[in-house]
């Protein structure tokens, strides 16, 4: 079997394992349906996504006999982010639903498959035959702008996807704790798999385009590892939802279901908590909790405790904390509490726990009081100095 046929079963068996891993999902009935729905389109759309390649290494076939094929997995490229966007936000938002706004995702792949129709897919068999012996379907400027776009757009919902699952990741917990973990590892594997593709892409994009020009180097055909590859993503997805078929079925369980706040009251408590903290700023009495907190914007403290763990995605004391610790970086920042203690300055923005406040200090920036307060000295000389210079 000469290196063509070996890749083209590498194809083939990819595309057959997403396609039945497809129709699997659509047939599940067990957990969210719509989850269930938005990998199986991420799923069908990175199968047709390498269509293309199929149609490259069998294109002696497909010009002959279905040049309509040709061209056709473009599109679906841009519909691989926000697929994977929102299953991601279903599994691990609770009660997230799709909004006649959450459309606008959609219009990138839209305009791109009106752009190919008038390029390509308008015409018949033959005519098509003819622009692609003539090598005139795309112009490079085109050429270019399609891949740029295809590659921004891949890249930046991986990254999105990313930055999602880290702020799950500090979610977990709770007596559902084990199967979150396996829930969070499911999504990590489906989402670095992606974010992997898009790497390997955006290099076969660039030494197809020469940029930059590498020499022998542009010569280089990385479709074949692209393939493979996929083809390890596809089974190690399938293996995993054999291995732990629960992972599929979970979802976070809504919280409030009961006393689900409408769109317009969540907004408006929001408006009212925020310009409460930053107006008569009570977190620095130490001994405020979620009661005192929710009396002073006057709201029932379950739709308090809803509102932060829904819309912030924080618990009473992380969010209450987050201010103080902004209160101690403005006051270590002055030059007025150069003589003051850290300890006096911890008190007087509300903690009454030193191991608590260093910690969460820490955590929120990365440094500890002490250095946060030397570095913001520093920063205050070198401007001084520039200004007498």
């Amino acid at each position: 079997m000469d290196s063509l046929a070996f890749y083209i079963v590498f194809d083939i068996i990819t595309l057959f394992l997403l396609g039945f891993f497809s129709i699997f999902l659509l047939s599940l009935q067990r957990g969210n349906t719509t989850s269930h729905r938005l990998l199986a389109a991420f799923l069908i759309a990175l199968a047709l996504s390498y269509t293309d390649g199929l149609y490259i290494l069998w294109q002696e076939f497909f010009y002959a006999y279905f040049p309509h094929a040709f061209f056709v997995g473009l599109s679906f490229e841009l519909l691989l982010g926000p697929s994977l966007f929102f299953y991601i936000k279903t599994k691990t938002e609770p009660g997230f639903i799709l909004r006649r706004r959450d459309a606008w995702h959609v219009v990138p792949f839209l305009l791109h498959v009106v752009f190919m129709t008038s390029q390509f897919h308008q015409y018949g068999a033959d005519a098509k035959r003819t622009l692609l012996d003539s090598g005139a379907v795309f112009s490079y400027p085109e050429v270019m702008g399609l891949t740029i776009v295809a590659l921004a757009h891949f890249g930046g919902y991986a990254v999105v996807a990313l930055r999602a699952l880290r702020r799950y990741r500090h979610t977990l917990g709770g007596r559902q704790a084990a199967l979150k973990s396996q829930s969070l590892t499911w999504l990590r594997t489906v989402t670095v798999g992606f974010f992997l593709i898009w790497i390997m892409r955006f290099l076969n994009s660039m030494l197809w385009l020469h940029i930059p020009e590498w020499g022998d180097a542009n010569n280089i055909d990385v479709r074949p590892l692209m393939i493979v590859a996929a083809f390890l993503f596809a089974c190690l997805l399938v293996f995993k939802a054999l291995r732990q078929p629960d992972v599929l079925a979970y979802e976070e369980k809504q919280k409030y279901s009961k006393t689900l706040l409408s769109e317009a009251e969540n907004e408006a408590y929001l408006t009212r908590l925020m310009a409460y903290m930053e107006r008569d700023k009570p977190y620095l009495d130490p001994s405020l909790d979620l009661k005192a907190l929710a009396d002073g914007i006057a709201i029932p403290p379950h739709h308090l405790s809803q509102l932060l763990n829904g819309s912030l995605n924080q618990n009473f004391f992380d969010f209450v904390n987050t201010y103080r610790i902004k209160e101690t970086q403005a006051i270590l920042a002055t030059t007025t509490s150069a003589d003051k203690r850290i300890s006096e300055v911890m008190y007087e923005v509300g903690f009454n726990s030193k191991s608590v406040f260093n910690t969460t200090f820490k955590k929120q920036t990365g440094k500890t009081p002490s250095e946060f307060r030397k570095e913001a000295a520093r920063l205050r000389r070198k401007r001084q100095q520039r200004q007498e210079a």
